[in-house]
């Protein structure tokens, strides 16, 4: 963890991933939490910077265009936020780490998106022993504060004694935990308009990553909704286009080969079937 000070948001609730995070800081020169939108990137990240570089903001991209290393300039451990908005400074933060011999925990980078397929032939060196990766996600229940967390399974695997605790959980406990999501941002919402992110997430999904991809929104919409139905389960293509088609023998094949395929050319986008339609139901074979 940095010794300075920090650039720690207001309300900032505690990670898991914080000691993960410290010991590649230790090792890499640069750490790069990776993620899906929103699950607390932006948040734990400037908990172990000094300074930033956002670029997301139109005046700091404009000048980082002119020269990527001026993504890098400030105190270390430095982040720079929304980093793929201008790939080449992947490639600058590589030079910058074998420029300093090698120094640890220079620098951090977020970024809300991956980076795109016609933008990835910008970036020329994979990063290896200069650059970690870090996978983060939503909220576990200990750390959104509906879990005691008395209960490790680490100490369990190290030989700790199982404590006899109890707790009566209800099944539509389990239910709202799962609908309300662990969003950071969400902390102290009541559940009914905690509720509303996972459908909008997953609507923006469709609306802009799906068709930037190449893919098609209601084909998306049609496995989203299959994977659903085969929660918890291993599950083949087969079984998968059968329920994106509901059991219908044409459309079945259709979503079959397009589980198989490459993905097309981004199109103009169009609005996708939404999310309140009824999903698949699946019907006797």
């Amino acid at each position: 963890m940095p010794s300075g000070q920090t650039l720690t948001p207001d309300g900032y609730v505690p990670r898991l991933i914080e000691g993960r995070l410290d010991t590649l800081l230790q090792a890499f020169g640069c750490v790069e939490i990776t993620g899906p939108k929103w699950c607390g990137k932006t948040w734990t990240a400037p908990a172990r910077s000094a300074s930033v570089t956002k670029l997301d903001s139109p005046a700091e991209r404009e000048a980082v265009e002119t020269g990527p290393a001026l993504a890098l300039v400030g105190e270390p451990p430095h982040l720079v936020d929304e980093w793929q908005e201008i790939p080449e400074v992947w490639d600058a933060v590589r030079r910058h780490v074998d420029d300093s011999g090698n120094k640890r925990g220079l620098l951090l980078l977020t970024g809300s998106t991956s980076l795109k397929k016609s933008m990835r032939d910008r970036v020329r060196h994979s990063g290896a022993g200069r650059i970690a990766r870090l996978p983060m996600r939503t909220m576990a229940l200990c750390e959104s504060g509906v879990s005691s967390a008395k209960i490790s399974l680490r100490s369990l695997f190290n030989g700790a004694p199982l404590p006899c605790l109890r707790r009566e959980t209800e099944i539509r406990d389990v239910v709202r935990w799962c609908c309300r999501g662990g969003w950071p941002a969400n902390l102290g919402l009541p559940d009914e308009i905690a509720i509303e992110t996972a459908g909008q997430y997953a609507q923006s999904v469709l609306d802009i990553n799906v068709i930037d991809e190449g893919r098609s929104p209601e084909t998306a919409l049609s496995l989203m909704q299959a994977l659903a139905l085969n929660e918890s389960q291993a599950v083949t293509y087969k079984t998968l286009a059968r329920d994106m088609s509901a059991g219908s023998r044409a459309p079945r094949r259709r979503h079959h080969r397009e589980l198989h395929r490459a993905p097309r050319a981004p199109q103009a986008r169009r609005q996708p079937e939404r999310l309140g339609a009824p999903p698949c139901v699946r019907r006797p074979v």
